[in-house]
Formats: structure tokens, C-alpha cells, sequence
């Protein structure tokens, strides 16, 4: 916009305040909104900073951060690697909402605007600079970046139901009494394989529960096990399991226990009474 523009546009009576249109269209733009009106702890945003902190010394000092209207907080950067907007972090409606709304089941804590989104930032009404602007936004590279998102995805404590399950008719029979994978798939004994391995049970929401990973964080979760799903997932880069892809609970004792050797594991979990050797199968 020209100066003129500017001029004419803000001299309306109906413009409030300046966002940002994010993406490649802005220089590679991204906003990292932090929701803490439905925070329930008060704690996210310090909680969030100490996780950037602990992951990368520094980070937070660099990064453009502002206060909102509504007592949340916006985190400003550039990087080469922005994408879609991502719901990060969720927490579910408590019974209270629900009865006012009742389809919305989530509330979002943390989330980015990306490619196709805006944010609003100072010096809007109620909006305000509280580290660095926008004259010093900062040019993070994507390991950075990546070690914010997982930072937000790690206070994620909603997941969607899973879809209705497909009609008999269309599911093959196979018999999970036979099949050591099928088997151990039945069971929750994966639980106790990832807390063998110094996964940290933190709690149960619902149908998840969530896992703390090993060795030194200060992340709140970094995966959790979808007890109707049957999937463990990982939101940390920090292990030997690929982030945000489902590993069904056969896969996780193998991977754990037999150093990704599936025919090791169907003989150990046989061995262990999961199933059934093919010359005892009828």
C-alpha cells in the first residue's frame, strides 16, 4: 500500500487495528498464536517458553512475542519451511462448555497462521509488543521452527474420536487368537513395554494415554497410545519412532525389544503366549 493508501484506508471509521497476511506472500511470514483464555492451569505460555528454552538456549530471546486482547499471546518469525495452519494444541471442552455448546468438543491452546491465514498485531487496540517487533522479526531456520511445533504439539490432550468402525461384511476375518501380532495387539501390555524402555506414563485422557519420552525434557508429553485406535504415536524428533505416524502395538515391541526384527518378535511373542505356532493352528 502507498502512503495515500494507508492514509485513506485507516481514516475509515470502521478499521480497528492491522493483521498481517502470513506466508510466502509476506517473506515467508508465520504467527504462532497462543489461546490462554482456555487455558485451564494459567501456566501455558510460561510452560511453552521453558520447553522453547530447554530445546533450543536463545530461541526465545530472537523471536518477536506480543501480548493480546484477550490475555494470550502472539510469537512473530520468518522461516523458509512455513506451511498450512496447524491446530497444535487442544484441550477438551470441560462439561460446563459442552452445555452451552455442545459440538464443540475442543478448545485450541496453541496453533500457527501460515499459508491462507492472518494475525493480528500491534499497535492494535489491545495489542502489545512485550519482546523485540516488528522491525528485528528474526529468520529462523526449520529445525528451529520444527522444535516450536513440537514444543506446542507436546501440551496437545485432545484427539478426535475415531471413525465409525467399517461394516462386518467388509473386514477379513482373521482369527487374533493365531496370529502373535494380532495377539499382543489385543492387549495393553504395550504399556508396559514403552515404561521398560524409560517412557514416562504422565496420564490418561479419555482414550489416550500419554507418555513422557526418555532421557532429559522439559516437554510435557511427547506421544501417547490411542486405546480404541490400538496406535502409539510420537509428537518429539527425539526418538527412534517418526513423528506424528501411528505404530500399531506389535510394531512398538518390536522396534523396542528385538531392534526392528519382526520375525524376532513373533518368535519372542510367541514364546510369551501371544498366539498360536502355524503347526498348532487348525
Amino acid at each position: 500500500m502507498s502512503d495515500r493508501k494507508i492514509i485513506h484506508v485507516f481514516d475509515q471509521p470502521d478499521i480497528f487495528g492491522v493483521a498481517i497476511v502470513c506466508g510466502k506472500i509476506s517473506g515467508d511470514y508465520e504467527g504462532l498464536d497462543a489461546d490462554c483464555k482456555y487455558d485451564l492451569s494459567g501456566t501455558l505460555m510460561k510452560r511453552f517458553c521453558a520447553a522453547i528454552r530447554a530445546g533450543a538456549p536463545g530461541l526465545l530471546r530472537r523471536l518477536v512475542i506480543a501480548s493480546t486482547r484477550n490475555g494470550g499471546y502472539h510469537i512473530y518469525y520468518r522461516c523458509l519451511d512455513v506451511g498450512r495452519n496447524l491446530i497444535l494444541a487442544q484441550r477438551p471442552s470441560t462439561p460446563e462448555e459442552l452445555i452451552f455448546h455442545p459440538n464443540r468438543l475442543a478448545r485450541t491452546l496453541l496453533e500457527t497462521r501460515s499459508n491462507g491465514g492472518i494475525i493480528i498485531v500491534p499497535p492494535t487496540n489491545g495489542y502489545q509488543f512485550i519482546r523485540n517487533d516488528l522491525r528485528s522479526i528474526p529468520t529462523i531456520d526449520p529445525t528451529e521452527r520444527q522444535l516450536l511445533i513440537q514444543a506446542a504439539r507436546s501440551f496437545n490432550e485432545y484427539q478426535p474420536d475415531p471413525p465409525p468402525a467399517p461394516p462386518r461384511s467388509l473386514i477379513k476375518e482373521e482369527s487374533p487368537e493365531d496370529d502373535p501380532f494380532l495377539a499382543y495387539d489385543q492387549t495393553d501390555e504395550v504399556i508396559d513395554c514403552l515404561q521398560r524402555h524409560g517412557w514416562i506414563l504422565v496420564r490418561r485422557v479419555g482414550p489416550r494415554t500419554y507418555f513422557r519420552r526418555p532421557g532429559d525434557t522439559d516437554k510435557d508429553t511427547s506421544g501417547d497410545f490411542h486405546h480404541e485406535l490400538r496406535l502409539f504415536k510420537v509428537f518429539t524428533t527425539n526418538s527412534m519412532f517418526e513423528a506424528d505416524k501411528g505404530y500399531s502395538p506389535h510394531r512398538v515391541y518390536a522396534f523396542l525389544e528385538c531392534n526392528k526384527d519382526f520375525n524376532l518378535a513373533a518368535k519372542r511373542l510367541l514364546a510369551l503366549g501371544h498366539g498360536k505356532a502355524y503347526k498348532d493352528r487348525r
